[in-house]
């Protein structure tokens, strides 16, 4: 089975890179630093898959050595749920997130 055979939303995302991702929300103008909870400069989905240690739990050892593509598959997909996981809670908390101004109309007497 290839890796991205049965596409879903969080497999999607560890793919393009285009998801929870302290770089890419930096990109998109969602958060205020680029950096990595654990202390990294950038938070990429590189770091995240294979060196971060907030996501080592289940990490394959060796990527590219006869390591079956549903293991490595099922680990991107666990891996991004602890990620949206930990970016619910920044944004609950308010942790790196960017404030909008208001974007209501301001209410004027009419005399």
């Amino acid at each position: 089975m290839d890796i991205v055979e049965r596409p879903d939303f969080y497999l999607s995302q560890a793919v393009t890179g285009h998801g929870a991702f302290g770089e890419y929300l930096h990109k998109i103008g969602k958060r205020t630093t680029l950096k990595c909870p654990c202390g990294a400069d950038v938070q990429t989905p590189e770091h995240v898959f294979r060196y971060c240690q907030r996501y080592e739990c289940n990490r394959p050892a060796n990527w590219g050595e006869g390591l079956a593509a549903a293991e490595i598959r099922q680990y991107l997909i666990d891996a991004m749920k602890v990620l949206w996981n930990a970016e619910k809670e920044e944004e609950r908390t308010g942790i790196n997130r960017v404030r909008r101004a208001s974007h209501r109309p301001s209410r004027r007497l009419r005399l």
